[in-house]
């Protein structure tokens, strides 16, 4: 199921460059700070992404190049319910090319088979390689507050796209979908292009103390945002604090890993990896959101 734009929460933003940090607006950045920030999120391509953490969001698909290779250095995050488990797994890779309906020829690629090593019995949600990957990576239990299903919403907030997330600790944070202001969008487009629409759609991350707009952009084809957005939210790098699996994909797109661990100054999380999903071989026709023409 899709929501459009228009069943979003914060509608009523779209009149004001604050709503983007709070709904106090004297907790709101100055606007040249919030467009910083709104650019940042949209921008993805000018970050430095160290991809320490090698990761898959899917299984049984196709991948362009040749960066994978079979073996039996990964682990399966394995969920049931909220329980979660880090367990041994392998990759089995076959070159395979890939034609998309408007291609004039196909792109050599591989085709990526995972296979859990031990019976765990749960759900994949993503595939770790452990090769080069930090110290905490490891087989065993990992600390999780969502993954997949029916999620916690604030009683203000039923309906909406927000996630609340609960850690065993009493402590809380939401993922919020937002609308970038129409008024805020002219004031970052490229006028060359005459495009004003690209990244509309970004996501925030609330604690009590703090928000961030994390990097990456909804409904890049459709112009609308999956309410199945957040995969997972746990404790992966050990720290005692949130992290999260966002996916971004609409048609194709990328899935985001969101460490705490990564987070520099000033941030939640950091964006510590990200995963690629096989290219749409369609066309996207969703448009531009309504509220920008």
């Amino acid at each position: 199921m899709r929501m459009t734009i228009f069943a979003i929460l914060l509608a009523g933003c779209l009149a004001s460059l604050a709503c983007l940090a709070s709904e106090n607006p004297q907790d709101a950045p100055p606007p040249a700070k919030l467009a910083q920030q709104v650019n940042e999120a949209r921008e993805l391509w000018k970050l430095k992404i160290k991809n320490s953490v090698q990761f898959v969001a899917s299984n049984d698909l196709w991948q362009p190049g040749k960066k994978y290779k079979s073996g039996s250095d990964w682990l399966a995050l394995v969920c049931d319910g909220k329980h979660c488990t880090l367990a041994p797994a392998a990759l089995d890779v076959k070159k395979e090319s890939w034609q998309g309906h408007y291609d004039d020829q196909s792109t050599v690629g591989q085709h990526l088979l995972f296979r859990q090593a031990t019976d765990v019995s749960g759900k994949p949600v993503a595939w770790f390689r452990t090769t080069g990957a930090p110290p905490w990576l490891k087989p065993g239990p990992v600390p999780s507050y969502y993954a997949g299903g029916p999620y916690s919403q604030l009683p203000d907030k039923k309906g909406t796209m927000e996630f609340l997330i609960e850690t065993p600790d009493g402590k809380k944070a939401t993922l919020v979908p937002m609308l970038v202001p129409k008024s805020l969008l002219q004031k970052l487009a490229n006028k060359e292009e005459g495009e004003i629409y690209s990244g509309t759609l970004l996501l925030q991350l609330r604690t009590p103390e703090k928000r961030q707009l994390l990097s990456g952009v909804f409904g890049a084809c459709s112009g609308e945002v999956t309410p199945d957005y957040l995969l997972w939210a746990g404790d992966l790098d050990g720290d005692g604090k949130p992290d999260f699996l966002v996916s971004y994909i609409d048609a194709d797109g990328p899935v985001h890993l969101f460490l705490s661990g990564a987070a520099k100054r000033g941030q939640l999380v950091g964006l510590a990896s990200v995963f690629n999903s096989p290219p749409f071989g369609g066309e996207c026709d969703g448009g531009p959101p309504s509220y920008l023409n």
